[in-house]
């Protein structure tokens, strides 16, 4: 595995050492204002702290180049963006993280040498997740399996109906019983969209979500479980689902 980059910028393409932790370690209240992840700040939740550490080569014809590269990841600290890693079977898995430190060993070997060491630390709510969404087409559709093979639940999904609705329409997962309900009228044509990730309802682009209801005891809009999912619709839909295989 490799941390490739963290919004855009490239990280040491050989890392020393990082750590991904297999638990939720932190547990914390946030100030309100703000978000990480998929979780408004404010709400208690659980985050994870991802640490790396590596070497940044200057060139000799560049000499400043690595300081400039640390440069725009400082600038980057307390900004939540995508974290890529590549894997050994060259997939890529990416989570939205909180770059929260980044130290960088200036004295007096690093500065006479072509090798920059530097420590990274991330924060994150969100687990790591494919790069590129799966999609499963619907065609007056009653119902789509969808396989997450990654080893945890997956929230990255978003559905989308464009087939017209004139009655409230039902959404189940009979994997989890998780359902949700859109008790408002649609026109062919118009694209509703449900995104689990952003917690937003659409039509066209505008705020649906006050037509949109879930279970008291249900906190996503959907998830889906590790392995075989099945959503059912109480009426044929045309549209697509789009999500992503997540691991921890």
């Amino acid at each position: 595995m490799q941390l490739l980059d963290f919004g855009g910028i490239a990280l040491p393409d050989r890392m020393a050492a990082y750590e991904i932790p297999a638990s939720a370690a932190v547990s914390r209240v946030a100030v309100a204002g703000g978000r990480v992840g998929s979780y408004v700040l404010g709400t208690k939740h659980e985050t994870r702290k991802y640490t790396a550490s590596g070497l940044f080569l200057r060139s000799q014809a560049y000499p400043y180049d690595a300081d400039r590269v640390i440069d725009q990841l400082r600038r980057m600290i307390g900004v939540t963006s995508t974290l890529r890693q590549k894997m050994r079977d060259g997939s890529i898995r990416c989570c939205e993280a909180i770059l929260i430190s980044c130290k960088a060993e200036h004295d007096n070997q690093s500065a006479a040498s072509l090798a920059q060491p530097i420590a990274f630390e991330f924060e994150s709510d969100e687990f790591w997740r494919e790069e590129t969404p799966q999609i499963r087409v619907l065609t007056n559709a009653l119902e789509s399996s969808c396989a997450n093979v990654g080893n945890e639940q997956c929230i990255n999904i978003k559905i989308e109906v464009s087939s017209q609705i004139t009655r409230p329409l039902i959404i189940l997962n009979a994997r989890n019983g998780y359902a949700l309900t859109y008790d408002a009228a649609k026109a062919v044509g118009q694209t509703l969209i449900i995104d689990g990730f952003a917690s937003t309802v659409t039509v066209n682009g505008a705020n649906a979500y006050g037509n949109m209801t879930i279970p008291d005891s249900q906190i996503e809009l959907m998830k889906f479980e590790s392995g075989w999912n099945k959503l059912q619709f109480n009426q044929p839909v045309t549209g697509a689902i789009k999500y992503n295989h997540t691991w921890l």
